[in-house]
């Protein structure tokens, strides 16, 4: 999701350049890989409208992607694709959009019910439930079937590909527009194969537009104006002018003279804000951007510029982990799913594909999945950081406000036996190494489940 009312902005004030494609020829450039999955998936070539109701995988997706990859072979560019790695800012953000999409599904389920076909399909066309984050892993494994250059970044894809524009990694970065909370001189924002062109804007020029100059400004009122990292804030959604959200952001800060931190606490007693616990998300997600964590041209884990570091950058990312860890991660060979549930200390359980009206779906999250859960995170917190295996992690249905905690420590025994009979022997892979037609991921992940 860009940045609300950005593109608005930034066309009226004519800080959208367009440039011939030529210009990208045998450049390497980084690609916010989620931004480029889901514009794919919204592409009414491939769009499946029924996808809201069955979920899975589009089947046009392997083959979009690759004759998109090809389109940027023919132009000279050399893609490298940066996927978002342990960044738990915005999944609040995620379990909203389904909640909000819920009673669209369940209106379209009902036109389904009573024979109104060509409706529900037209209802369920509008709905954008898709999960992105369980596509990009599928998108992970056709990079690697097809040989595909990708990375996914400790945390925040966004702040790894600014890190690798400054350390001249990379000669440019192509993503949305929230690419622009982090220092970088320039962005791509859309490439028109067909027209041979490309369009970009100056992060100095928006500054200088928006914020008279001021990073620090600019940064909040970005953040203020809505987008994945942090939903709008509410004052902003009863605009008598009807500005884009960005310019009425800028006003509100101008107009007030106080800074972000400052506007939030004095509507901090508001139902609206107690409710989306507007304060405490809009700090994590300012220092996070700030002291954003990524991997360094040394190959170095750390916060960007750690001389100015605060020694409490885990209170808004997640206490370090093994470095291990952050490889397997970054070669797309583990997920993300159970380690952000760990580092960031929460279950966030959004609707499902019918809305959640199921009952038996609702226990099942609330209830039935819990000593799996409980166990699984036990078992991992005791292979991470100390403060791990006495933090306990929380779970928030959509169902309820009321929050369970899942006790890490409750779960009786050691629970490092249980790895005793996960050792794969060596006459496994004598035995799959015969079948020389099955591919090495393929390997991998039949390695995961003999045993």
């Amino acid at each position: 999701m860009p940045i609300s009312g950005f593109t608005e902005w930034a066309t009226s004030e004519k800080l959208i350049h367009s440039s011939p494609l030529e210009q990208l020829s045998d450049r390497c450039i980084a690609i916010e890989a989620q931004d480029f999955v889901s514009k794919i998936l919204t592409d009414d070539a491939i769009k499946e409208p029924v996808s809201a109701a069955i979920g899975g995988i589009p089947y046009t997706l392997e083959s979009s992607i690759t004759r998109r990859i090809d389109l940027y072979r023919t132009a000279g560019i050399k893609p490298l694709f940066i996927f978002d790695g342990l960044l738990s800012n915005g999944q609040q953000v995620k379990v909203e959009n389904k909640v909000r999409s819920a009673p669209r599904i369940e209106e379209a389920w009902d036109l389904y019910n009573t024979n109104n076909i060509d409706r529900a399909i037209s209802t369920f066309g509008t709905l954008t439930t898709v999960d992105l984050d369980k596509i990009c892993r599928h998108v992970q494994l056709l990079f690697h079937r097809h040989e595909i250059p990708f990375l996914v970044a400790p945390y925040d894809s966004r702040a790894q590909m600014a890190e690798m524009e400054n350390t001249l990694f990379v000669d440019a970065i192509l993503g949305p527009s929230e690419l622009l909370f982090y220092p970088c001189s320039r962005v791509i924002l859309s490439i028109e194969f067909e027209k041979k062109t490309f369009t970009w804007t100056s992060r100095g020029e928006c500054i200088d537009r928006l914020a008279s100059g001021t990073q620090g400004l600019f940064v909040e009122t970005l953040l203020l104006a809505g987008s994945d990292l942090l939903p709008t804030l509410p004052q902003l959604e009863i605009d008598p002018l009807h500005l884009p959200k960005i310019k009425a952001a800028a006003e509100l800060l101008k107009r007030s003279g106080m800074n972000g931190n400052m506007i939030c606490l004095q509507s901090q007693h508001d139902f609206v804000m107690q409710q989306m616990n507007y304060l405490d998300n809009f700090r994590k997600a300012l220092m996070s951007i700030q002291h954003h964590v990524v991997v360094s041209e040394d190959g170095k884990i750390g916060p960007w510029m750690r001389e100015i570091a605060p020694n409490d950058v885990h209170a808004f990312i997640g206490q370090r982990l093994p470095d291990e860890v952050y490889y397997y991660l970054s070669r797309g060979l583990i997920g993300t799913r159970t380690l952000l549930w760990r580092t960031s200390g929460q279950i966030l359980e959004a609707p499902p594909l019918d809305g959640g009206v199921s009952k038996s779906y609702q226990d099942l999250v609330g209830t039935g999945l819990l000593p799996v859960r409980t166990q699984s995170l036990s078992l991992l917190s005791q292979y991470l950081h100390r403060f791990y295996q006495h933090m306990d992690v929380s779970l928030k249905t959509w169902t309820s406000s009321d929050v369970k905690m899942l006790g890490v420590q409750d779960v009786g025994g050691d629970q490092k036996q249980i790895l005793t009979n996960w050792h794969v022997k060596q006459d496994n892979i004598s035995v799959i190494k015969q079948v020389s037609h099955i591919k090495c991921h393929r390997v991998c992940i039949f390695l995961l489940t003999i045993n």
